[in-house]
């Protein structure tokens, strides 16, 4: 796919820019798992367009094939939506509109499961009773249109965070609450429902427009404690692209990812869309690099308490035990994600 990235890359164009990174988590590196998340950006080649989708695939067992189903998922979704913003009319997008894009989404990830399933059977000791379930993952995606600043579309199944910031650097949550996520339970498009789940947003342009946004999966989030930490970050990551420019972001985002990676050990994604009117053009940015101060400073989250039914709670036992026995970095134990 012209234009895409996965795991760090940066897109330079006129108008809209992406990037994106992503690190995997220290508990699946002690458990030799792979990187469960999954990220993928497209902008066209003067940047009147971008696309960017974070998907998470569920940590629990139940779910052991959700790295594949966190890149069909990311796959899916800047498909359908590079779709709409280079053919359809993107100052016509509703909510009914982006609900028809997640339809679509939804339809081509059942597709890729089933083909997935098909060139590589489930081993019979598995007991799948639902094909779609091993591959559930959470998807957060991103589509901004038009100059000089344009449309923003906003998708959502699931955890992660989607913010937006404006120029005068107020940064909000462009996407309504979802009163079902508790931390332990998320929706995901391997239920049977998922479109129920979807939650949708359309930012117009205006005196303050949204001029930066960004997606992480819910390893970002989760290393911190503090309410706003998703402001704060949006706010930050707005005056880095002012001051140093959207290249020097994108060197030193995998770094910033690191910390909340190992200390809260889940896999840790973020995607960023920026304008590219921000800070200084690609000649002007290779200024030395100095301390590089993070937009977040991460620190341990609470451990969450078995009480799901779903839970497999003698998984979640030997976890405990392993991350009591470890002395640097003092762990925490990952709380799985399974489907209501």
């Amino acid at each position: 796919m012209s234009g895409g990235a996965s795991e760090g890359s940066g897109t330079v164009a006129a108008g809209w820019r992406v990037t994106s990174a992503s690190v995997m988590g220290s508990m699946h590196v002690r458990e030799h798992l792979p990187n469960q998340d999954r990220v993928l950006t497209w902008s066209d080649d003067d940047g009147a367009r971008a696309v960017m989708a974070v998907a998470d695939g569920h940590g629990h067992s139940t779910h052991f094939r959700s790295d594949v189903g966190a890149e069909l998922a990311a796959e899916a979704a800047v498909d359908a939506l590079r779709a709409l913003v280079t053919r359809g009319r993107v100052d016509a997008v509703t909510d009914a509109v982006l609900a028809e894009v997640a339809g679509r989404v939804v339809r081509a990830w059942r597709s890729g499961v089933q083909e997935h399933v098909e060139a590589n059977p489930f081993p019979r000791d598995r007991g799948v009773r639902d094909p779609m379930l091993p591959y559930g993952a959470t998807l957060l995606a991103v589509a901004a249109a038009g100059r000089p600043t344009g449309r923003l579309l906003f998708l959502q199944i699931g955890d992660g965070d989607t913010v937006a910031v404006r120029a005068s650097g107020e940064a909000f949550r462009p996407l309504a609450e979802d009163p079902s996520l508790d931390g332990v339970h998320t929706a995901s498009l391997c239920q049977p429902d998922p479109l129920r789940s979807f939650r949708y947003a359309v930012v117009e342009p205006d005196d303050d427009p949204v001029v930066l946004a960004y997606c992480c999966t819910d390893g970002f989030g989760r290393a911190r404690v503090d309410d706003d930490w998703w402001a704060r970050t949006g706010v930050e990551l707005l005056g880095f692209a002012r001051d140093r420019g959207l290249s020097w972001i994108a060197r030193q985002l995998p770094e910033w990812l690191e910390e909340p990676a190992r200390i809260g050990g889940d896999d840790t994604t973020l995607s960023l869309l920026a304008h590219g009117s921000l800070g200084p053009s690609d000649a002007g940015d290779e200024q030395p690099d100095g301390d590089a101060v993070p937009p977040t400073v991460p620190i341990p989250y609470d451990e969450s308490p078995a009480t799901v039914e779903t839970v497999d709670r003698a998984e979640q036992a030997e976890q405990a035990e392993q991350a009591e026995q470890a002395v640097e970095p003092p762990p925490t134990v990952e709380r799985p994600k399974v489907q209501p």
